[in-house]
C-alpha cells in the first residue's frame, strides 16, 4: 500500500510541477478523467502544498475561531446574532476542514518520506561542459570526464591550492564514491573562499549539491535553508530542481528525528 501510494505521489507530483512529457501528461489527465480516487489524491496533493505553513494555517483557524467568539460576544443581543453566527460557523468550519484533510494527507506523507528518497528523486550526475577546441583540459577535469573519481580525490590536497572548479570536482565526486562528509568539507571551503574573495564561482551547483548531501547524512536543518533559498530565487541556476514539495518533506522529516 505505501509503496502504491508512493508511486502516485510521484507520479501526480511531476504531473503538478510540469515534469511530464506532452504524452505522459496526457495520460495522466485521461486517468484523472476515468479514476476518481485519483483526482481526489491530486486534490489531497494540491491541499497539502497550499498547507506547507501548517502553522500558518492553525493560526488561521484559531484566528477565525477567537473572531468568532469575539462576534458572538459583541452582538449577542443583536438582532442580526444569527447571520453573524452562520457567518463564523461556517468561516470556522472550511478552515477545520482543510486542517484535516491536510492534516490526513500529511500523515501518509510522514510515514513513507525518508532521506534516500528525496535525494534519490532530486540528485542527477553533473556533466562538465564541453571544452572549447584548442583549450587546455587539466588531469583533474579528464579524471572527472573519465569517472575516474578517486583520482579526483587524490588531487584535492592541501586543499587550500585547489581552484573553485577543483572544489566543486571533488565535492562531486565524493559524493560519487559514498564519501559524503568529505564532500562537505569541500564544498563548504568552495563558499567559504567565494564569501572571502565577494565572488559567486560555482556557488549554484554548489549549494544544491551541498543541500543533497546534508539530506543525505540526515542533516535536515542545515539543507532546508539552502532549498528554500534556491526555490526562492528564480535566476538559480538549480531553481527548477528544487519544489514546494521538497521543502515539505524536509519539515517532515525533521518532525521524525
Amino acid at each position: 500500500m505505501n509503496k502504491d501510494f508512493e508511486n502516485t505521489t510521484e507520479l501526480l507530483e511531476k504531473y503538478l510541477q510540469a515534469e511530464l512529457s506532452p504524452e505522459e501528461m496526457r495520460h495522466v489527465e485521461n486517468r484523472l478523467r476515468e479514476d476518481s480516487r485519483l483526482l481526489n489524491d491530486l486534490n489531497n496533493l494540491k491541499m497539502a502544498l497550499n498547507a506547507i505553513k501548517l502553522d500558518g494555517l492553525k493560526s488561521e483557524v484559531a484566528e477565525i475561531s477567537e473572531a468568532y467568539m469575539a462576534g458572538n460576544r459583541e452582538n449577542k443581543n443583536n438582532q442580526n446574532r444569527g447571520k453573524i453566527r452562520s457567518i463564523g460557523y461556517y468561516a470556522l468550519r472550511i478552515a477545520a476542514m482543510l486542517l484535516i484533510v491536510a492534516g490526513s494527507y500529511l500523515g501518509i506523507l510522514y510515514a513513507t518520506v525518508s532521506p534516500e528518497k528525496i535525494f534519490a528523486e532530486n540528485y542527477f550526475p553533473y556533466e562538465l561542459p564541453a571544452s572549447r577546441s584548442g583549450s587546455q583540459t587539466s588531469d583533474l577535469e579528464k579524471f572527472y570526464t573519465s569517472s575516474q573519481w578517486n583520482q579526483v580525490l587524490a588531487l584535492m590536497e592541501p586543499m587550500e591550492d585547489r581552484t573553485q572548479k577543483e572544489l566543486f570536482l571533488g565535492g562531486l565526486s565524493a559524493m560519487r564514491t559514498g564519501k559524503f562528509q568529505y564532500a562537505i568539507k569541500l564544498f563548504e571551503k568552495l563558499l567559504e573562499n567565494n564569501k572571502a574573495n565577494q565572488e559567486q564561482t560555482y556557488q549554484d551547483g554548489t549549494e544544491f549539491y551541498l543541500a543533497l548531501t546534508y539530506i543525505k547524512l540526515g542533516d535536515y536543518d542545515k539543507a532546508r535553508p539552502l532549498f528554500q533559498s534556491i526555490s526562492k530565487d528564480p535566476r538559480h541556476a538549480y531553481h527548477n530542481q528544487v519544489h514546494a514539495i521538497d521543502l515539505l518533506k524536509l519539515k517532515l522529516l525533521n518532525w521524525k528525528k
